[in-house]
């Protein structure tokens, strides 16, 4: 029924008219909904196009054994395609076993089971090589002999930056919104306080801003248009990548703040706490 959409039958132990025609018994196949069309019962809550299109990994494609990807005989395929329970075993959820469904709620297929969230990664290399998804990290800019890793610094810049210059160097003027490079991998929600702070600096912030920066010796850079932009607060580079003792501020630090967030320190170069309600508020949280 159309109500099951907005029903969540997991772990319940009385929702199974939700994926099956008829009551499911010991011992007897389960019948399931349309037709028996696994990827269509679960779409039918979890996604929009249940041919091509899963939360997480497509379906219904095929799977071809190689010497990166193989897939484990407890993950069942159906004609040799990839379908929701090759990755989900639903049955765990019959166990009402309280140890599996605080550590394991997807029900993924891995062993043992991990906490919330590592299982998903777990999951995914029981099939995949692990090496091959290597992620590379673009805050590791200084290798074990203390040089400089010049592919961490062109993930964001198109050359090499001179370390012994403050300010932005070598970036692709066809990035219109430098905090796009850091949406990238990070998200792109607005804060702190769920509000915009992307966007040009009013006046009388600006100038709170340079009495600060010269009272603390940091530097918060706006990007090429006067923007408060993601580096703004936030140091990218690893500690000791920018000679500048000032702008090297914040590298490495708590969530890479400039100055202290603690108490809205950080916030205090912009924002005048005894004026400001919305500072106010935000701290009261």
């Amino acid at each position: 029924t159309e109500k099951s959409k907005h029903t969540n039958p997991h772990w319940k132990g009385f929702y199974c008219m939700s994926c099956h025609e008829k009551p499911p018994l010991e011992g007897q196949k389960a019948v399931i909904r349309f037709g028996g069309n696994i990827n269509y019962t679960c779409m039918w809550c979890h996604g929009i196009n249940p041919t091509s299109w899963a939360d997480v990994h497509p379906v219904n494609i095929e799977v071809i054994t190689s010497e990166i990807m193989k897939v484990p005989k407890e993950f069942p395929l159906e004609n040799n395609k990839l379908t929701c329970i090759t990755c989900h075993d639903v049955r765990l959820q019959t166990k009402m076993d309280k140890e599996i469904y605080r550590g394991n709620r997807q029900f993924l297929r891995v062993i043992p089971y991990y906490p919330s969230d590592e299982n998903r990664s777990k999951s995914c290399f029981q099939c995949h090589i692990q090496q091959q998804f290597d992620m590379l990290n673009a805050h590791d800019q200084i290798d074990d002999q203390g040089e400089m890793v010049e592919d961490s610094c062109k993930y964001c810049h198109i050359a090499t930056p001179d370390r012994d210059t403050e300010g932005l160097q070598n970036i692709d003027p066809s990035v219109a919104n430098l905090s796009a490079l850091c949406f990238r991998c990070h998200s792109d929600g607005p804060h702190p306080g769920k509000v915009n702070h992307l966007m040009k600096i009013p006046s009388e912030k600006l100038s709170r801003k340079v009495i600060y920066e010269k009272k603390y010796d940091v530097v918060y850079p706006l990007d090429g248009k006067g923007d408060i932009f993601c580096a703004t607060c936030h140091n990218p580079h690893e500690i000791g990548i920018v000679k500048s003792l000032r702008a090297n501020k914040g590298a490495d630090a708590d969530r890479r703040a400039r100055l202290p967030i603690d108490k809205g320190f950080l916030c205090f170069t912009c924002h005048d706490k005894d004026k400001d309600a919305s500072l106010q508020q935000f701290m009261s949280k």
